[in-house]
């Protein structure tokens, strides 16, 4: 769909780029960059809201800065960033056709932006832009086949070497030396890791064989292993009798810099992807597995209470579960995201519990694992009761429902509530369930009686996640309602839990503190628009019934 038309420059726009100013904020904005074939660069402010409300041909974007200089090569890339801790500066990299580089700064308070540097970086186009770490990393590629680093200080750019460190990388190829021009780089989501798109050089490729199929290819470059622009947290230990390929100094870097991209993910208004924090933990655990059970413990104890002293490795399972219930919803993502991914699965194949048939500390990340998510699933049900209260009141109270989320799974969760009840579930949803029991059959949707969808016979709730009926056929139930799931319909499916869902949540479950999670009178019932797995706060992948991807459904 159009929204409309910005008249932008006089030449050919030859790109753009985008940013969020003041993210998180009632009036967020939206910073677009637009760069020239006649060397210019303008910086638009609009507002978010007004682009969803704006009538055909009028944007919400005014100019709020012009690039000045004498430059006249053209702008063949450009990025944004705004740094954490100074929303109101921005940074704006400028790549030119002539190779150079140019780094300006705009003040959105004073409205000036001045030049902080310029240098001649490449030898020919540059072809990709992108700032890291929070503003103090930029990343850049040419068609001169180089791809380059550049970290700030004082009042220039210096570059330094790019490196994977991995043991198993070590021997890999070269790519750069099989390449002859950079078309493009990106950031991966956890910024551990650039990609690079290389054309290769058809004289160094089999004439036979790769010159048909192979014309380019995608580097993946690990950048966390060294110093990125992000101050070093000496507060991480390295044990003396870490055997490993890795020296002490990479260690430090990459759990500085993990450390680092995970506090990060603790914001809600950074969407949880974080697939290279956990391919590069993944790695550690091969490679490093005493330093990564040091360093993940570490992380969770300040995660769970703030202080990496006050839980211990001895004996921390029951204080880490005390401390859950005043932790944000987000964390227990995290949390339980680490836990399956990374640190069960460590004990599984590579860690020494596998070895030496110690399951102490194996038993520990599972125990940690089920009451993150049990305290989830707590949450999940006073969310769902809180909302059928709250909609209970606006149907007293005339107020409209329309465009509200409709809570389903009612029945099931008391059931689940009653499985639980001798002192295993909170006092507070205890509390709010008992109000629920009051109404009865009076909710809308209230029924307990399900039914299997192969042979009709009756299926009674015995558990959250699966249902068997009386002619043994097993079906998933929704991991956010608890009903049974449908057959026929398309659901969601969890890549990270395997969990499959029926019915979305809203995104107000996923920005829970634990200290308004059953308090209706604050609850926000907008529909859900975002697919996110209610135990692991990821995005959810569509999944078909299995029929329909029959060759020849029956």
């Amino acid at each position: 769909m159009l929204i409309g038309v910005l008249q932008a420059h006089k030449s050919c726009v030859s790109v753009i780029a985008w940013q969020v100013l003041s993210a998180g904020s009632s009036k967020s904005s939206l910073l677009l960059a637009t760069g020239c074939s006649d060397g210019s660069v303008k910086i638009w402010l609009g507002n978010i809201e007004g682009l969803n409300q704006c009538a055909s041909g009028e944007v919400p974007f005014a100019l709020v800065a012009v690039v000045a200089t004498d430059l006249s090569s053209p702008v063949s890339s450009i990025s944004l960033a705004i740094p954490a801790q100074s929303q109101h500066e921005v940074s704006l990299a400028i790549g030119r056709v002539s190779g150079s580089l140019e780094i300006w700064i705009w003040n959105a308070s004073s409205n000036k932006i001045e030049i902080f540097s310029a240098w001649h970086a490449h030898d020919q186009v540059v072809t990709g832009l992108q700032w890291a770490m929070d503003g103090y990393c930029l990343f850049s590629c040419s068609q001169d086949n180089s791809a380059r680093c550049w970290i700030s200080h004082e009042n220039h750019l210096e570059e330094i070497f790019m490196h994977s460190n991995f043991p198993e990388l070590r021997e890999s190829a070269d790519l750069s030396e099989l390449s002859d021009r950079c078309y493009g780089l990106t950031l991966a989501p956890g910024e551990q890791m650039i990609a690079v798109v290389r054309s290769l050089d058809l004289n160094l490729l089999n004439q036979m064989y790769q010159v048909r199929t192979q014309k380019a290819v995608v580097e993946f470059i690990w950048i966390g292993g060294q110093f990125v622009g992000i101050p070093l947290d000496r507060s991480i230990d390295i044990c003396s009798s870490q055997s490993t390929d890795l020296s002490s100094s990479n260690l430090m870097w990459w759990g500085s810099n993990i450390l680092w991209s995970l506090k990060k993910y603790e914001n809600v208004e950074k969407r949880l992807v974080i697939w290279d924090v956990v391919a590069v933990l993944q790695e550690l655990k091969k490679s490093a597995p005493a330093f990564l059970e040091t360093l993940v413990h570490s992380w969770v104890s300040v995660l769970l209470s703030g202080d990496p002293q006050c839980v211990s490795i001895d004996a921390p399972s029951r204080s880490m579960h005390d401390m859950m219930p005043y932790v944000s919803t987000r964390k227990l993502h995290l949390l339980n995201i680490m836990c399956r991914k990374v640190m069960v699965s460590i004990h599984t194949h590579h860690g020494p519990g596998a070895e030496n048939g110690n399951e102490e500390t194996t038993d520990f990340w599972s125990t940690l694992l089920v009451r993150s998510e049990t305290e989830l699933r707590e949450r999940l049900v006073g969310f769902t009761f809180a909302a059928v209260l709250k909609r209970t009141a606006y149907l007293f109270n005339g107020t409209s429902t329309e465009n509200c989320w409709f809570p389903v799974g009612v029945a099931q969760m008391d059931s689940w509530v009653t499985m639980n009840y001798d002192g295993q579930v909170h006092d507070q949803l205890q509390s709010i369930r008992s109000k629920i029991k009051d109404l009865g059959s009076r909710i809308d949707g209230y029924s307990d009686v399900e039914s299997c969808p192969y042979c009709s016979s009756p299926v009674h709730f015995e558990s959250p996640d699966v249902a068997i009926c009386g002619e043994r056929h097993t079906l998933p139930r929704c991991r956010a309602s608890m009903i049974l799931c449908s057959v026929v319909q398309p659901l969601w499916h969890c890549v990270c839990c395997g969990g499959t869902v029926n019915k979305l949540l809203p995104e107000s479950f996923f920005t829970m503190q634990a200290s308004t999670m059953h308090d209706e009178g604050s609850l926000d019932l907008s529909a859900a628009s975002v697919p996110l797995c209610p135990f692991c706060g990821i995005l959810l992948q569509r999944s078909m019934p299995a029929f329909l991807l029959s060759t020849s459904p029956a």
